[in-house]
């Protein structure tokens, strides 16, 4: 939707034209003006009579003004409230750069985060952005803090949280069992799983199919 800025000059113009020139005026010099073929026709007048042709070209002219108008001064200013700043640099391995370091423009995640700021119960913790091996965003939430279902009384996350992750540890998971497959820390997913435990091979008894337990199994 476009926002008229009214620190604009153009703008201020537009909206007085829009008081000089009435609805009905303005909308028939627009729907002339699209069903003239030709330029020429609208410039010379030469399908209209000479008044009717001087009316119609001062209402288009106040037409093209208050279309550009508007559109010259549309407002694509970050909207107001959320101001960005670079992820903190702490000892935690992480090199911080600023979204334009890397070439990323900050206006649609300011805007993502007054969006997130104004809506109640969005459920969303944090939210990381990497790239080129650097972090450029980081923001945290208010939010109910839950263990294993259960609210812990506690609101407001932040880096130190521990957060369950449930299911979506699979997918991490097996990602991380593929790339030890293919730097050869570990064979095949068919090794057996008491083979990384030998410490817990007293749980291995005569009558159990424990033994057989594979990595595949376990994803």
């Amino acid at each position: 939707m476009t926002h008229l800025n009214p620190k604009c000059p153009k703008n201020v113009i537009s909206i007085l034209i829009m008081g000089m020139v009435s609805h009905k005026r303005l909308f028939m010099g627009l729907k002339k003006a699209v069903k003239i073929k030709e330029t020429r026709t609208l410039l010379l007048g030469q399908s209209m009579g000479a008044g009717q042709f001087k009316s119609d070209r001062y209402s288009f002219i106040f037409l093209l003004i208050f279309v550009f108008g508007i559109n010259s001064c549309e407002d694509n200013s970050i909207s107001q409230g959320y101001t960005y700043k670079k992820p903190k640099q702490i000892n935690d391995g992480w090199i911080t750069a600023s979204l334009s370091s890397v070439g990323m423009d900050q206006l649609h995640l300011s805007n993502l985060m007054n969006t997130l700021n104004e809506t109640d119960e969005h459920r969303i913790h944090s939210i990381l952005i990497v790239k080129e091996g650097k972090l450029v965003f980081e923001e945290y939430f208010e939010g109910e803090k839950f263990n294993l279902a259960q609210y812990t009384g506690e609101t407001g996350f932040n880096r130190d949280d521990k957060h369950n992750l449930c299911s979506v540890t699979k997918s991490f998971t097996s990602a991380l069992i593929g790339i030890a497959i293919d730097k050869g820390f570990i064979q095949s997913v068919d090794q057996q799983v008491f083979d990384f435990f030998p410490e817990y091979s007293e749980l291995i008894t005569e009558t159990s199919d424990k033994h057989i337990l594979t990595l595949e199994h376990l994803l």
